[in-house]
C-alpha cells in the first residue's frame, strides 16, 4: 500500500467523525507529531542520552483522553 493510498483511507475516515471525534483524533495525531519530533531528536542524540528519550514515555505522558479513546481512534 502506498503512502498516498494510506492517507486517502485516513482521510475517509476522519470525514465520518462526528465534531466531538474530530477533536479526539487531531489531538492523537498532535500527540503522534509530538512523539515523531522527539524520535527524531532522539536519534540525534549521544547514546548514553538515549535511555531519556525512549518513544513509549510519549504515549505513557499523552493526554488522559487520548490514552482513554486511543483504542477507539485506532479501530475506526
Amino acid at each position: 500500500m502506498t503512502t498516498a493510498d494510506i492517507k486517502s483511507q485516513i482521510v475517509e475516515k476522519v470525514e465520518r467523525l462526528s465534531p466531538s471525534l474530530l477533536n479526539v483524533a487531531n489531538e492523537f495525531l498532535s500527540s503522534l507529531l509530538a512523539e515523531t519530533h522527539q524520535v527524531s531528536s532522539a536519534e540525534k542524540m549521544k547514546p548514553e542520552e538515549e535511555s531519556e528519550a525512549d518513544p513509549l514515555i510519549g504515549m505513557i505522558d499523552g493526554s488522559p483522553g487520548v490514552a482513554r479513546n486511543a483504542e477507539d481512534i485506532l479501530q475506526r
